[in-house]
């Protein structure tokens, strides 16, 4: 694919900049302080992060305490729950904040190793270009989708959301507008805070399989090379072990970010799922609703497929660390050569896997178990409302 294709021009590896454009968002959403007029640009994120983050969700809770019918509770309550989970998962993010800075350091030390070979190299440069790619996608998909709820909104004279709003004036239509001006500003920072804090996982996971993957090559080369002298072959093993335990060292440093919004994630997808799909399937619904609910579906899928995906994908990349080990000449090397060797074999065959809020492994399998639970749930909590 030619979204896929990268240009080498010689420069210096520098896989952090994969979550540059990231980094750059956080700083806008009050997450990342800048260096100069820290007071400032605190006072900044507070007034920010209150108005939109924290009020917003309110208004949608407060609202549900008027309600009064099942159907409506549906409709409203799926929204509600999503908003939420967006500062959930923004609480995540910036509680772990230096764990993920610290990810760099390591990423540093990577880099001058793959930085050697020319095929490293590409695949470095690629997982940077796969994580670009993330960022516009999920930002521009997000950013439509909070587009077409302002459109519809305003074109059918509604809020964004079915949130409770004070009386600011005594004309009503003052008081729409202002209402819904707070929703739209309000929704668009939520936007942001959503795309970065759904885009992270996958980045982060990508490139550690490309530093992986960069890491079997270099094994696997070792001794092919009849020029290179057994010494020099020992010392560039004991180099890929040094590497691979930076690698783990990443992992660790992403294990419990990660697994807190995936779990997060997780229950708030199942449940959902079943709410919104119950709403569609057993209630009338406008041509809003049916543009808007498929929509959110599909938002909620694509924030944990591509988490599940990669983490499969490295796990057959650290299984391949093994193959690469036997696909080196190994044999032709000497005795400290081998026992090394042997050592390095038992630390890769250990299996690494995110577990979401250490209960269910991140993987493509528990993703097809969080559909058939959303499925079940939708079938008893249909079967009670037809029986009432």
């Amino acid at each position: 694919m030619k979204l896929l294709e990268v240009t080498d021009n010689g420069q210096k590896l520098d896989s952090a900049l994969a979550f540059h454009y990231w980094w750059l968002n956080l700083r806008i959403l009050g997450m990342h302080p800048t260096k100069n007029y820290r007071f400032l640009y605190y006072l900044y994120a507070v007034i920010m992060n209150v108005t939109c983050t924290f009020l917003l969700p309110v208004t949608l809770w407060l609202n549900l305490l008027y309600i009064d019918n099942f159907e409506a509770l549906l409709s409203n309550l799926s929204m509600s729950v999503t908003i939420t989970t967006v500062a959930c998962k923004q609480m995540t993010v910036l509680y772990f904040r230096n764990l993920l800075l610290k990810v760099n350091t390591f990423l540093e030390q990577l880099d001058k190793h793959a930085n050697l070979n020319q095929e490293d190299r590409h695949e470095i440069l690629k997982a940077v270009r796969i994580c670009h790619l993330f960022h516009g996608f999920y930002v521009v998909f997000f950013f439509l989708g909070s587009t077409g709820l302002c459109v519809i909104g305003f074109t059918l004279h509604q809020l964004v959301f079915n949130g409770w709003f004070p009386r600011v004036v005594d004309d009503a239509e003052v008081n729409y507008y202002l209402a819904f001006a707070y929703q739209s500003f309000a929704q668009y920072f939520l936007t942001v805070i959503n795309a970065c804090t759904d885009m992270y996982p996958q980045s982060y996971m990508v490139l550690l399989i490309g530093h992986v993957r960069t890491l079997n090559a270099r094994i696997e080369r070792i001794g092919k090379n009849k020029n290179t002298r057994e010494e020099d072959n020992l010392k560039e093993l004991v180099q890929c072990v040094k590497d691979h335990k930076l690698i783990l060292e990443y992992f660790d440093c992403i294990n419990p970010v990660i697994s807190t919004s995936m779990c997060v994630q997780f229950l708030i997808t199942a449940l959902v799922l079943c709410s919104s799909t119950i709403y569609l399937i057993s209630y009338s619904r406008s041509i809003a609703e049916l543009i808007v609910f498929p929509a959110h579906l599909f938002a909620l899928l694509i924030e944990i497929f591509p988490c599940c995906w990669y983490m499969d994908e490295l796990q057959k990349e650290t299984s391949n660390l093994t193959t690469a080990v036997y696909s080196c000449k190994w044999y032709e090397q000497n005795q400290k050569f081998k026992k090394a060797i042997i050592v390095f074999m038992q630390n890769t065959q250990k299996p690494k896997v995110i577990m979401a809020g250490g209960l269910a492994p991140v993987t493509l399998q528990s993703f097809v178990a969080i559909i058939k639970f959303a499925f079940s749930l939708y079938t008893l909590l249909s079967n009670l409302n037809t029986s009432k």
